[in-house]
């Protein structure tokens, strides 16, 4: 999707916040940013699941991962088990 998609739709997005709560225009910009957090939460999501995927093909135990990401192995395997290799 294009950023100027994704601004247009934003915006129709935004459209009845402005009409209940008056101009709105102060909280564009931030609405803007969390757009773009989710985005990039998202990708960094990917890319983790990613790197878990390619651990676990290469032998790597739970424990170590669980460990990497600051988590015990169970919540880990919880997170990320279901991917498919």
């Amino acid at each position: 999707m294009s950023a100027r998609k994704r601004v247009e739709l934003l915006d129709q997005a935004v459209r009845p916040f402005v009409q209940a709560y008056g101009d709105g225009r102060a909280q564009l910009g931030p609405l803007r940013e969390l757009h773009a957090d989710a985005d990039q939460l998202h990708a960094l999501e990917v890319r983790i699941r990613s790197r878990v995927q390619a651990l676990r093909a290469g032998g790597v135990s739970w424990a170590v991962i669980g460990h990497q990401l600051g988590t015990t192995k169970q919540a880990a395997a919880a997170r990320y088990g279901r991917d498919t290799l």
